[in-house]
């Protein structure tokens, strides 16, 4: 979990980086997420690192995803009037990080989940 919750805090590093070096700030509504996915990267991170809890890495997996699926759409057809170049700065980097963080974020939630659903079910029986 530390991984991936490493690997989200980059995420949200790289979208504040973009933000204030590469104009992003000044792009309508995708400033604004961009800004908005810098602190939600390290609120998810903290709050997994701090709770250990599958439930929080389940949602930085939700977090990279969106993130990731937003960036494919924006290059192939365009996000909220932007269109993102393939070529742009730090697309595949970008790209890297977040689905690196699903595939090291993947198997601890279905690890720790799975074990605490057998605690549950354990409890329910006693």
């Amino acid at each position: 979990m530390w991984a991936g919750s490493l690997l989200v805090a980059s995420s949200g590093v790289l979208h504040l980086f973009l933000w204030l070096n590469y104009g992003y700030r000044n792009i309508h509504v995708i400033g604004p997420l961009f800004l908005a996915q810098a602190a939600v990267g390290w609120a998810l991170a903290l709050l997994t690192c701090a709770s250990r809890h599958w439930l929080a890495a389940l949602a930085e997996i939700g977090y990279a995803l969106a993130s990731a699926g937003g960036l494919v759409i924006s290059i192939n057809i365009g996000l909220f009037g932007w269109q993102e170049a393939s070529n742009g700065p730090w697309v595949w980097q970008a790209l890297a990080i977040e689905l690196g963080a699903v595939a090291v974020l993947l198997p601890a939630v279905v690890l720790f989940g799975r074990a605490w659903l057998a605690g549950r079910s354990k409890r329910r029986l006693s």
